[in-house]
């Protein structure tokens, strides 16, 4: 998801300045799944138990969970940078992608953020919903952007 922020919709970067990001993103996620594969517990909400948790590792989980969101809103942001500096045309393919991913983190902070701290479970629902919404309204924003706006010059594929 990171990276879709990151890289939509001409494949590159903002600038080289997200270069370290980028690295870094990668770093994170691979020592995360590590972590994450390696920790004791339940796996999800799910009764099972993690076959390959080490019992004397903590459990970070919701850590791991809690930086990734954390990653996916710091490469939404790059797409607040690239609608500064580009064109009309770019613009308009990025305010597909950007209102999609937006809901979907605003779900997301619903969810796992105000619920814990209210308890209510219609808020928990509500940010299910926008969380689902948003992650499955992402390939549709983008297909708008791709056929709607000619990127990738898709007319000449098509």
């Amino acid at each position: 998801m990171v990276f879709l922020d990151l890289l939509f919709p001409d494949g590159r970067l903002p600038s080289a300045r997200w270069r370290w990001f980028a690295g870094f993103t990668i770093a994170a996620v691979l020592v995360g799944v590590i972590l994450t594969a390696f920790s004791p517990g339940p796996i999800l909400q799910l009764p099972l138990q993690n076959p390959l948790g080490i019992e004397v590792l903590p459990n970070v989980y919701r850590m791991v969970e809690a930086f990734m969101y954390a990653l996916v809103v710091v490469g939404a942001s790059s797409m607040l940078v690239r609608l500064r500096r580009v064109g009309w045309i770019a613009r308009q393919q990025i305010k597909w992608f950007a209102y999609t991913t937006a809901v979907a983190i605003s779900g997301i902070i619903l969810k796992n953020t105000v619920y814990p701290a209210v308890g209510v479970t219609l808020v928990w629902w509500a940010g299910f919903v926008l969380t689902v919404v948003g992650l499955a309204g992402n390939p549709i924003g983008m297909g708008v952007a791709i056929l709607r706006y000619r990127l990738y010059q898709i007319d000449n594929i098509i």
